[in-house]
């Protein structure tokens, strides 16, 4: 099996009943979240200013 697996997919391949596999894969994603470290940003950034406008035509 690879990293990129829906719920669906593992139960299937692993014979478990999908709600089973929803609660666990759920718990794991939120671990890797907690365990995120946050992003420190620092330097210059350059960013554009786009505007779009969207008028309907008579």
């Amino acid at each position: 099996m690879g990293l990129n697996l829906s719920s669906s997919q593992i139960a299937r391949e692993l014979e478990l009943n999908i709600s089973d596999v929803e609660e666990r894969t759920g718990q794991l994603r939120e671990g890797v979240v907690a365990r995120k470290p946050r992003v420190k940003l620092h330097g210059e950034v350059e960013c554009r200013d786009t505007r779009r406008v969207s008028e309907k035509k008579p």
